[in-house]
């Protein structure tokens, strides 16, 4: 059992940011974060599925909620 948090790289944030989601817009992403070491330390795959979506229905005034979902594999 992994006593520890978990965060993958999904998108780079800039601030502020230009591409914010719309209301009802939705992204969903998959992400694999292979390790290709052969080191007995180097630790299992992360896997990511993430879905992200707009709140606000405003142009110039928008809102997105995300979350994601880790996984390590082998």
């Amino acid at each position: 059992m992994y006593n520890s948090v978990l965060a993958g790289t999904s998108s780079q944030i800039y601030i502020p940011s230009t591409d914010a989601k719309r209301l009802k817009e939705m992204t969903i992403s998959i992400n694999n974060n292979a390790r290709f070491s052969t080191a007995a330390d180097a630790g299992s795959n992360l896997n990511v599925v993430g879905v992200v979506t707009g709140l606000l229905p405003y142009d110039k005034l928008k809102l997105e909620i995300g979350a994601d979902y880790s996984t390590l594999g082998s």
